[in-house]
């Protein structure tokens, strides 16, 4: 019997799975079946809080980063100007510039015009500066202090105070009283840390040291050959004091020692002395009319000539800016000089005054060179104020309301917001000057400075005998 080949048995894939369930497993691997659906759904219901992806912002925002509208308005604004120009009406005036400026100020809206007007002068009559005393006497001396509001009184009584200026309550702050001994004249040395005081009436001098409060009698033997003291007199620079003697003599006394270091002689009484800004001359004028210019470093004359109509020269000044030159006369004229000519052999005064018919007994210029005031003690409210500007007089000064008697000294405060008169009957009359500021910081703080250390002064123990 033929052996029958074995076959081998093919193996159909798939062929052992059921169809049906091949079919329903294919659907739910391709299509899924709806239950999955639901699951899903349920998922996404039950999760209320859905990540949502942050947006970042960006780190800087550049402002020549333009989004397109902007970038499109900028290229067409240009090109208009380009082409029409930019119309006139757009643009700001001067005038209203000006007004913007203003506004964006936080000081006053009316602003104080820039140099002092002539006609009339805005003052003020305030309280006296020596309200709280009026123990000085005959007042001889006023005097503010050059860095503080500080004010000092003078007077026959012997008595010589200082103040703290502020034309209401004017505080005293100490007093001193020399025996027998007439204030007379008196003046700040030292950088204004002393005070030199005289009298025609004695040979001698006292000092008062202001930051100390000790008082030192200057002895016969150091001033030499003086026999009195009429007028004292302290250069800019500080080193050199000057002293009106008798029969035309001029003392030069040293700041330091107070000794006598020289000696000028004039051809006539001398009756007042002054010194030009720098202290590098002193000017001097004699009963006979003669004005003397000397040089401080030779110690020699290097002018001489006479006050124009002058019979009897009384008073002279200075003006701080060394330009100007003040004469008064016994006939109740001022002249007034450009010092720059009055070294020449052929000059005339710039202005002649002739507004007071007495004897002129004194003549100050203000610290900035824009007033002065002349005035003469023979008769009362004998007293001018002068625009240096214009050379023409103020017409509202002395008004009836601001009496100020027989004057017999004058000062104009640092900054000029205050002018003070003394009369012979013990007042130191006080006036506010409007258009001048008050003190900077730094004299302030100096001028609590010296009300600080004048409170340990012992008033008892600075009296001096004579």
């Amino acid at each position: 019997m033929p052996k029958t080949k074995s076959r081998k048995r093919k193996h159909v894939l798939g062929s052992e799975i059921n169809l049906d369930n091949d079919l329903e497993y294919l659907e739910k691997v391709v299509l899924g079946d709806g239950t999955d659906i639901f699951e899903q759904k349920d998922e996404k219901v039950d999760n209320d809080e859905v990540p949502i992806p942050e947006c970042k912002l960006p780190a800087w925002v550049d402002e020549s980063d333009l989004d397109k509208n902007e970038i499109e308005k900028s290229v067409r604004e240009k090109k208009f100007l380009n082409v029409m120009k930019k119309p006139k009406w757009s643009e700001k005036s001067q005038s209203q510039k000006k007004d913007t400026n203003i506004l964006q100020k936080s000081g006053d809206l009316i602003l104080k015009s820039k140099s002092l007007e002539q006609g009339n002068i805005h003052m003020k009559k305030v309280n006296d500066l020596n309200i709280q005393s009026f123990r000085e006497g005959s007042v001889n001396v006023v005097k503010f202090h050059p860095h503080s509001s500080v004010g000092m009184v003078g007077g026959l009584s012997g008595v010589l105070s200082l103040f703290q200026v502020d034309g209401t309550e004017n505080t005293k702050l100490h007093s001193i009283k020399f025996l027998k001994f007439p204030v007379t004249c008196a003046s700040f040395v030292k950088d204004a840390e002393e005070v030199i005081v005289g009298s025609k009436y004695s040979r001698c001098l006292h000092t008062f040291n202001l930051m100390t409060g000790q008082t030192y009698k200057v002895s016969n033997y150091r001033t030499g050959t003086v026999r009195e003291i009429k007028k004292v007199v302290v250069s800019p620079d500080d080193k050199v004091i000057g002293v009106c003697g008798p029969t035309g003599k001029i003392y030069l006394l040293s700041t330091t020692t107070k000794e006598c270091i020289d000696s000028l002689q004039m051809n006539e009484n001398v009756t007042s002395l002054a010194f030009n800004a720098d202290g590098s001359r002193m000017y001097s004028i004699g009963d006979e009319g003669d004005v003397y210019i000397w040089d401080m470093n030779t110690r020699q004359c290097i002018q001489k000539f006479t006050d124009d109509g002058s019979i009897n020269g009384t008073a002279i000044d200075v003006s701080s800016n060394n330009s100007l030159l003040a004469c008064g006369s016994n006939t109740g004229v001022v002249n007034i000089y450009d010092i720059n000519k009055v070294m020449s052999n052929n000059f005339t005064p710039l202005k002649i005054l002739y507004n007071i018919r007495n004897p002129i007994t004194g003549v100050k210029f203000n610290p900035t060179s824009e007033i002065l005031c002349i005035s003469s003690y023979h008769k009362e409210n004998t007293i001018r104020l002068v625009h240096l500007g214009s050379m023409t007089v103020y017409q509202n000064f002395p008004q009836d309301k601001q009496k100020v008697g027989l004057v017999n000294c004058v000062d104009f405060s640092p900054n000029s917001g205050y002018f003070a008169v003394g009369d012979e009957k013990r007042r130191a009359h006080l006036f506010r000057l409007k258009y001048y500021g008050h003190l900077s910081d730094d004299q302030l703080q100096i001028t609590k400075y010296l009300e600080y250390i004048c409170k340990d002064y012992d008033f008892t123990h600075s009296s001096l005998h004579d």
